[in-house]
């Protein structure tokens, strides 16, 4: 069970949201696939996500070479809004997610389920759980059986900063002094003033954030650190 395809090991799976997917489905449903899905008909998205949304449709098979749309993709926009959505997603799940299905998602625990994707698909850990994300997201809409401890992994998680900011709360500089303050408590105070946007980064690792929200915030944190650095 924990080998896979030849070649799928190099492969990075779809790490944009589910949602960012179909908000496009939705709009080439709307107006119509062109000749070439590039970045020109991805301009409601950030460069950033943009940029994910191709590696999803290539991965998905929804694009060949050139971002030319197949007769997968075709299918996929045709049956969007319709009956027919979720059993053409389920194809294209079934067809490109081969290693996943080699097991059986209705009753594989969490672990066996993270070994088979890492095994599986390229990228850091980072991206492999918005990987893993990204795939239990687009199931929801099929009626493929997922085990219910699998589906609980994806509760949002919290950053290790947001752990250490309820650990220790932050107190009110006119409360902080040297002789109430321990050592590991000061030294957390300075770590916070130190880093003003450490609460950004908190923030980040919300999981409902879409990826245009996440882009801005990675936006702001890359503008505060040039800032702190002048």
């Amino acid at each position: 069970m924990s080998e896979t395809p030849s070649g799928s090991a190099n492969k990075t799976a779809p790490y944009t949201s589910f949602k960012s997917l179909k908000t496009l489905i939705a709009s080439l449903k709307e107006h119509g696939i062109p000749n070439r899905i590039d970045r020109s008909v991805l301009t409601s998205f950030s460069g950033v996500v943009g940029t994910q949304i191709m590696t999803a449709l290539r991965f998905l098979e929804l694009t060949e070479d050139g971002g030319h749309p197949t007769e997968s993709m075709k299918r996929l926009v045709e049956a969007y809004g319709s009956d027919d959505w979720g059993g053409e997603l389920e194809r294209v799940l079934r067809s490109t997610y081969e290693p996943l299905f080699a097991m059986d998602l209705k009753t594989a625990s969490p672990k066996e389920f993270a070994d088979v994707f890492r095994n599986s698909y390229s990228g850091t850990e980072d991206v492999r759980r918005k990987s893993e994300t990204f795939f239990l997201n687009a199931v929801r809409d099929t009626r493929i059986e997922v085990s219910a401890y699998i589906l609980k992994k994806q509760r949002p998680r919290t950053s290790g900063a947001a752990r250490a900011s309820r650990k220790t709360p932050r107190k009110p500089a006119s409360q902080k002094t040297d002789s109430n303050m321990s050592g590991h408590e000061a030294e957390n105070d300075g770590a916070w003033a130190a880093s003003p946007y450490a609460m950004l980064i908190e923030i980040l690792n919300t999981e409902e954030m879409s990826d245009d929200e996440q882009e801005a915030v990675f936006t702001l944190i890359r503008f505060l650190k040039r800032r702190d650095a002048s």
